[in-house]
C-alpha cells in the first residue's frame, strides 16, 4: 500500500489572514479623491498669488533702489524745470544752469544744504514702487499664466501692448499722488519765490514731508487734491 506524504505547508499557497476586527480594510473612495484634488488645487493657488506677490515685489523694490540713489539728481533736475515759473525769461537770474550739471548740484547745495538732495526721498521712493511695481509685476504675471500669448506660444503683440498699457495706467493712478508731493517738496527752497522778490525757484509750498503734504492736500480739497493737474501746471497747487 503507498502512501502520500502531505503537502508541505512551508511551500504551499499562503493565505491572506482577514483583517482583524475593528480595522476593516477599506479603499479610498470617490470623496476622498476629490477632496485630494481640492487641497492639490488650493496649494497651487497659494502658489501662484505668492508668485505674483513677489513679482509685484521685486519690480517695485528694484525701481525703488533706484530711486533713492539718483534723488539728488531728481531734485537738481525738478529745480531746473521749475526755476523761472511764470516769469519771463531774462527776468530772473538763473541759479541752476542746465549746462553746467556739477555747477548747479554745488549750488544747490550752498543755497538749502546736503539736505536739500534728499527732499522729497520718501515720496520719490513710494511713487516708483507703485508705479514700476505694478506696470511689471502686472504684465510678468500675467505672461505667466499665458494671457498674452497665442495658442502656439508666440506672444501676441496686441495683447501685449493692452496688459502694457493697462499697467502703466493702474500704476499712474495709484503713484501719482506721490508723485504730486514728490515735486512740490522738491521746490521747497531757502531761496524763494517771485512773490517773496527773491531768486525764483519755483512756486514754493510749506510741506516739510510727505505726511504733512498729503495732510494739507487732503483738508484743503480732499481726494481731488491729490490728482490736480489745474491751469497753472502739475507743481502748483
Amino acid at each position: 500500500m503507498t502512501m502520500t506524504a502531505p503537502d508541505d505547508l512551508t511551500t504551499g499557497p499562503r493565505m491572506t489572514p482577514p483583517p482583524p476586527p475593528g480595522d476593516p480594510e477599506e479603499t479610498p473612495s470617490s470623496s476622498q479623491f476629490d477632496l485630494g484634488r481640492e487641497c492639490v488645487g488650493v496649494s497651487a493657488v497659494k502658489v501662484n498669488l505668492y508668485r505674483d506677490f513677489f513679482e509685484i515685489l521685486n519690480g517695485g523694490a528694484s525701481s525703488a533702489v533706484s530711486a533713492a540713489l539718483t534723488n539728488p539728481f531728481d531734485v537738481l533736475k525738478i529745480r531746473m524745470q521749475v526755476q523761472g515759473e511764470l516769469q519771463p525769461r531774462g527776468r530772473y537770474r538763473e541759479l541752476y544752469d542746465p549746462s553746467r550739471p556739477l555747477r548747479a548740484l554745488r549750488a544747490l547745495t550752498a543755497a538749502d544744504g546736503a539736505r536739500a538732495l534728499g527732499a522729497g526721498l520718501g515720496a520719490a521712493v513710494a511713487y516708483n514702487f507703485l508705479m514700476n511695481g505694478v506696470r511689471l509685476g502686472l504684465y510678468s504675471t500675467l505672461e505667466r499664466r499665458g494671457l498674452i500669448q497665442h495658442a502656439d506660444g508666440r506672444v501676441s503683440v496686441a495683447a501685449s501692448a493692452v496688459v502694457s498699457s493697462l499697467g502703466g495706467v493702474v500704476g499712474a493712478v495709484l503713484a501719482n499722488p506721490f508723485f504730486l508731493v514728490k515735486c512740490q517738496l522738491m521746490t521747497r527752497s531757502k531761496m524763494g519765490s517771485a512773490a517773496a522778490g527773491r531768486t525764483v525757484v519755483g512756486f514754493q509750498h510749506p510741506h516739510r514731508n510727505t505726511a504733512e503734504a498729503f495732510r494739507a492736500l487732503y483738508s484743503s480739497t480732499g481726494v481731488r487734491g491729490l490728482y490736480q493737474v489745474g491751469q497753472k501746471g502739475p507743481f502748483e497747487g
